[in-house]
């Protein structure tokens, strides 16, 4: 019974494939129509949460004294906040939550039409805009890329 599962999602997922891969989307991919999924830095992230994030992404041999000793105070700090408000009961868990730096960043869809290199984001009042087809490559590649980062 499970292997019948198996192979039922299995042809489920061909069938989205198919779909998606031989139909509208692949006619709309003539019309040059491409998309990016793209990682940013969100922009609602506090300044010392931002300050700390470039720290971090600075190649270590070029930290200063100054850079160590801000990270240092950045997290301390950050662990002070999570042990205050109680969310993580372990030390792991408030570890975990102050390391968690995903949640500095969001995911946007960039859209480009016919190559013409003027990419823009994609919110909702420009999806609704585009046509079907459109709206297909505009949701589902960006999904298949699997994590490719612009």
């Amino acid at each position: 019974m499970r292997d019948r599962g198996k192979d039922d999602v299995t042809a489920g997922e061909r069938g989205l494939f198919d779909q998606i891969l031989t139909g509208d989307t692949r006619r709309h991919l003539a019309s040059r129509v491409a998309v990016q999924l793209v990682r940013q830095v969100d922009p609602a992230l506090s300044p010392g949460t931002r300050a700390a994030r470039d720290l971090l992404t600075k190649d270590p041999i070029r930290l200063t004294h100054a850079d160590h000793e801000a990270l240092h105070r950045f997290f301390r700090e950050r662990i002070e906040e999570a042990r205050a408000s109680q969310t993580a009961g372990s030390w792991e868990e408030q570890l975990a939550q102050v390391l968690d730096y995903t949640a500095w960043h969001q995911f946007v869809v960039r859209f480009d039409r016919a190559n013409s290199h003027s990419w823009q984001l994609l919110p909702k009042r420009l999806h609704r805009a585009l046509s079907g087809g459109e709206k297909l490559v505009a949701l589902h590649l960006p999904l298949f890329a699997g994590g490719r980062r612009a």
